[in-house]
């Protein structure tokens, strides 16, 4: 399953560079390179803090996805130690990995929840949750009263594939649900305590849920498209 990735924030934080050295992109998730974009002195030439450090502001850009990037360079004076800090994007990233043509609905609750994924870990859980809702009942056509419910239904579908069965039904279990039964709210929207870990595995679930039910089927319609020779 993908984490939270900051390959890209090690990296820089090693000697303060973009270029030269590949990483993951926080943006769009590929490993590329990283082409230096200019460097501004900030406030001037050179910046000394009370700590007597040198800092520069690095610009950057990925040559996968052309999205830029932001980093701080430090340049400690008295030992010559270099250091950088990546401050855009954020040091915990999660990269859009949603495939083409999803229904609106989703792909908004799908990047609201990518959004603070370094921030909040219940807010991820409850917006990924929100997003798995969405893709159980346009995709596979199940309603129901809760989100609980609806996954109960949804892993016995053969749409999905045993280990996104097994991962869904992880979900349902995560803020031990079956504990505390709800019996007014949909579990859903409901606040529940979860790890780090537990949020960046619901936004796994969701990527496996747009796989099996999106890029799948997609695949197999362009290969019998291709046979029929249209």
């Amino acid at each position: 399953m993908n984490q939270p990735r900051n390959e890209l924030g090690s990296v820089f934080a090693g000697n303060g560079e973009f270029g030269g050295r590949g990483a993951v992109c926080p943006h769009c998730g590929v490993y590329a390179a990283f082409a230096n974009a200019g460097v501004v002195n900030w406030p001037g030439t050179p910046a000394t803090f009370a700590n007597n450090q040198a800092a520069d502001v690095v610009f950057s850009r990925c040559t996968n996805c052309g999205w830029g990037l932001v980093g701080i360079h430090y340049s400690v004076q008295r030992t010559a130690a270099v250091q950088g800090e990546l401050i855009y994007p954020s040091r915990v990233s999660w990269p859009d990995r949603a495939p083409n043509g999803l229904p609106e609905p989703i792909k908004r609750a799908y990047d609201e929840a990518r959004a603070v994924v370094g921030t909040s870990a219940m807010a991820t859980a409850v917006l990924a949750r929100r997003c798995i809702q969405h893709v159980i009942r346009v995709r596979l056509n199940i309603t129901g009263r809760t989100l609980f419910g609806e996954i109960l239904e949804a892993v016995k579908r053969p749409e999905l594939t045993i280990a996104t069965r097994d991962a869904l039904d992880h979900v349902r279990q995560i803020g031990n649900w079956g504990a505390h039964p709800i019996k007014e709210a949909d579990e859903s929207e409901t606040i529940i305590e979860v790890t780090e870990e537990d949020a960046a595995y619901t936004l796994d679930v969701v990527e496996l849920l747009f796989n099996d039910l999106y890029v799948v089927p997609a695949r197999v319609a362009r290969m019998q498209n291709r046979i029929k020779g249209e």
